[in-house]
């Protein structure tokens, strides 16, 4: 038998809401006391708007979910997983609930149920995720663009040994590389701005004379800023070419990106400016991803670029941390605090086998 919930949602003003959730038991060998409910509310794009957590001692027990919108229609999904003492998922349920605010109250009952048994295993019960590897190449390492000659000092190759643990005990569902893969003449080249000093807007606050590695300069519409960067990843160089040290996952998905002279791109999904769209989005709804993870070099630029996209192609998106490295510190700080606003979540490497398995990590 199932355990249930009852919920009731009421609105208790033009713009706080609140869902009730009262958890009883049909048959309490199925729930036993010590284990710990874990609710999760999500809105209709995927992002996370509240969760809690709570021990069981006693049934029924009731918690309240607070929230705000000012949406007068107002979809939201509710993600239940009850969870034993040794944080395996012994019961789970993932509900939309829709209602408008005309309604003061509206009440579901939601069946709470075992995980199948047999062929079906609690990785089918969970969200299918991705990993994405970004620009791991050697140029970035060692090479032309290495981060350890980056104004942060980090050192690229860090990274290698925690992504390639993360290929070895995490049960990704789909593995995909990211390469930039530039033409000799590309625009973002430092020593190519003289090809395109025409191009430069009147706007911009450097020219082909006064410019330097790194500074941003505007070029006219549609082209718009572009960073200077040393010549680096240049198509079938081995600088462009992963690390040799990483470990290249069976069936992965390749993105080959920045092929345009005149078009950079840091993002996995999009060029800059949007010119130009990669298959990957494709790729991860075809094989239904809904959670991606996000590694590698570097994380103000390409990383962040990646996340971002990723949030706007309504995925649950991850940045691990620790398994990136960035080019300047003050950069690093606004990206990462412009997409925990968001909604992007930061993790750390040790944590992520657990979220993708569908167990909790340790408090």
């Amino acid at each position: 038998m199932n355990q249930f919930f009852n919920i009731a949602i009421d609105a208790r003003s033009q713009k706080r809401f609140h869902i009730d959730v009262k958890v009883r038991s049909n048959n309490a060998k199925l729930l036993p006391l010590g284990s710990k409910l874990y609710a999760r509310l999500e809105s209709s794009d995927r992002k996370l708007m509240k969760k809690t957590k709570l021990k069981l001692k006693e049934l029924p027990v009731q918690f309240r979910i607070e929230y705000s919108t000012n949406e007068v229609y107002e979809r939201v999904i509710l993600i239940a997983e009850v969870r034993n003492k040794n944080k395996q998922v012994i019961l789970l349920n993932e509900t939309e609930i829709i209602w408008t605010r005309k309604q003061s109250s509206k009440s579901v009952k939601i069946n709470l149920s075992k995980p199948n048994s047999g062929e079906s295993t609690l990785q089918d019960q969970h969200p299918l995720s991705a990993l994405i590897i970004v620009d791991v190449q050697n140029d970035f390492i060692h090479g032309t663009l290495a981060m350890k000659d980056c104004p942060a000092k980090q050192d690229g190759e860090a990274v290698v040994p925690i992504i390639n643990h993360l290929l070895k005990t995490v049960p990704f569902d789909v593995v995909a590389y990211t390469q930039d893969w530039h033409p000799k003449d590309h625009i973002s080249f430092y020593e190519n701005l003289h090809l395109r000093q025409h191009l430069i807007s009147s706007k911009s606050k450097v020219n082909a004379t006064t410019a330097n590695l790194y500074d941003t300069v505007r070029f006219k519409t549609p082209i718009g800023e572009q960073v200077l960067w040393p010549t680096h990843c240049i198509q079938n160089t081995s600088g462009a070419q992963l690390h040799e040290a990483l470990i290249v996952a069976h069936n992965s998905v390749f993105i080959l990106k920045g092929d345009n002279s005149n078009i950079d791109s840091y993002s996995a999904f999009w060029s800059n400016q949007r010119k130009s769209r990669t298959n990957l989005d494709k790729k991860l709804k075809e094989r239904n991803i809904r959670n991606v993870y996000i590694a590698g070099l570097a994380l103000d630029f390409c990383v962040a670029s990646t996340a971002s996209h990723s949030l706007e192609l309504n995925y649950r998106t991850f940045i691990i941390e620790d398994a990136c490295r960035g080019v300047d510190e003050s950069v690093m700080k606004i990206k990462v605090e412009e997409l925990k606003k968001d909604g992007c979540e930061f993790v750390q490497a040790d944590m992520v086998e657990s979220l993708v398995r569908g167990f909790m990590p340790n408090d």
